[in-house]
């Protein structure tokens, strides 16, 4: 069991502010505060420091919420694995990006779940930076991630490269044909909104080029894969979309695609975990689903 002082720093860093620690754990202020002394004195260093007003934490603060953070998650880690040791049945929570969630990870959990004991699985499907706060937090125990992230304060392992394809309507003047980027100018452009993964890779790619979204003949903002496909097949615009999330698609003849050469547009594709987990020898189980997975279709 973590100190009970401990459990007050944690608190008090997740809060930001000692009257809201206080009430969160029903403590007087002046508690809290003694708390926070108490681990001063034994560490010798200040934990906290004020910012424009603002409580941070000091360097030497961040490395015990560090540690801190991750006996905590895994004490509860293990006290689920104590409750469930009977069953020999575990459970796992895993996090994945929506294309990754909804195109890849169906297969993996389904052949998973043909082979290994467990009890209780759950797939949160979000955005990168929302996921691995919950891995943080531990309402998950690994993810499955798309897009660039602070790898050094994780244990990552990056899985395959995925592509993006330019789609259009089956029936547009260029499906199927082979253009240079920049004739792609002159098209209304379906893009997810401003701070999305997939938005901030495009404005990337665009800004190398001295391009921007606005030199487009168009644009549209939808806060949806599926419907951005959907304004596609009906000859809206064009996207840029992962390629696992058109590929039924475009075989099936619901969605068009246009060759560009000049448009390599790629991204990473990351497991993630986090450091000194305890349990890691357990997630890597279902981590080599992942990896039959991308040998089966050559995405290595």
């Amino acid at each position: 069991m973590l100190d009970f002082r401990v459990n007050t720093f944690l608190e008090l860093c997740r809060c930001g502010s000692y009257t809201k620690t206080a009430a969160k754990l029903h403590m007087t202020q002046p508690a809290v505060t003694q708390h926070i002394q108490y681990l001063e004195k034994m560490f010798q260093t200040k934990l906290f420091r004020y910012a424009a007003k603002e409580l941070v934490l000091t360097k030497q603060g961040k490395l015990l919420f560090d540690f801190a953070g991750s006996v905590e998650t895994n004490l509860a880690k293990l006290r689920e694995h104590i409750q469930n040791a009977e069953t020999g049945l575990s459970a796992i929570c895993l996090g994945a990006t929506e294309n990754i969630g909804e195109y890849i990870m169906p297969d993996i959990v389904s052949a998973y779940l043909a082979r290994e004991k467990c009890d209780d699985l759950k797939v949160m499907i979000g955005r990168t930076d929302y996921l691995l706060g919950l891995l943080q937090e531990g309402e998950i125990k690994f993810a499955i991630v798309d897009g660039q992230f602070n790898k050094k304060a994780f244990n990552t392992e990056l899985l395959f490269i995925e592509k993006t394809a330019v789609i259009c309507a089956p029936d547009h003047r260029y499906a199927g044909k082979t253009l240079r980027f920049i004739d792609l100018l002159n098209e209304t452009l379906i893009i997810r909104p401003k701070g999305s993964a997939p938005r901030t890779n495009i404005e990337q790619f665009l800004k190398e080029r001295n391009l921007s979204v606005e030199d487009f003949n168009n644009h549209i903002e939808i806060d949806s894969l599926n419907i951005t496909k959907k304004f596609v097949q009906k000859g809206m615009g064009i996207a840029f979309i992962y390629y696992h999330a058109i590929r039924d698609d475009a075989q099936s003849g619901l969605l068009g695609h246009i060759d560009v050469p000049d448009f390599d547009m790629l991204r990473e594709i990351n497991y993630v975990e986090l450091k000194d987990d305890y349990f890691e020898s357990e997630y890597k189980i279902f981590l080599e689903y992942c990896r039959r997975k991308i040998d089966a279709e050559n995405l290595g």
